[in-house]
């Protein structure tokens, strides 16, 4: 994101890995954002994966499952 969005803001990406291997996701961890559960996320083969991106205006919490 170029810039933080505004307070209360919500981002959702999907993510559907329809390769032939595992994909790591690595998100990031410098200022302005806050990774809540962890730096990474692996999608399995055929599987998918979701990243919450949430603002305070100051911050953006992300969050993968």
């Amino acid at each position: 994101m170029a810039s933080v969005p505004n307070a209360g803001r919500e981002i959702h990406v999907l993510v559907n890995n329809n390769g032939a291997s595992d994909i790591t996701i690595t998100l990031p961890t410098a200022s302005p954002y806050v990774p809540v559960n962890g730096d990474h996320t692996t999608v399995p083969v055929g599987g998918y994966a979701e990243i919450n991106a949430v603002s305070d205006g100051t911050k953006i919490y992300l969050r993968a499952l």
